[in-house]
């Protein structure tokens, strides 16, 4: 895996799976720590947050945010990178955003 250069902004949802992940690979970690904003992706991330946080969070869900993510992005010229499930899926997505959002 390789992290973005840190004058790259990402916006990162946290899933209880990226959350074991970051526990077991240093680079992941690092990358999901340098996350210009991480929102809670799934109700075991709430949870855990307001139990154990210190403060509540909303469920922001990555699939709520993808829409308004490409469309902002492509009327502002700026890349969007699919990370997660297969690269046959993040593949299929990025196609059908980019037809969706021209110039994405």
């Amino acid at each position: 895996m390789r992290c973005m250069a840190a004058s790259h902004a990402r916006l990162l949802p946290s899933t209880p799976s990226s959350t074991c992940s970051r526990t077991k690979s240093q680079r992941f970690r690092e990358c999901l720590n340098a996350a210009y904003y991480s929102c809670a992706d799934g109700m075991p991330i709430v949870w855990a947050c307001n139990r154990f946080g210190g403060r509540r969070v909303p469920r922001i869900a990555g699939v709520d945010l993808i829409e308004q993510l490409c469309e902002r992005g492509a009327a502002r010229g700026l890349r969007v990178f699919f990370l997660g499930g297969s690269p046959e899926s993040a593949n299929t997505t990025a196609r059908l955003q980019s037809g969706r959002y021209p110039g994405l």
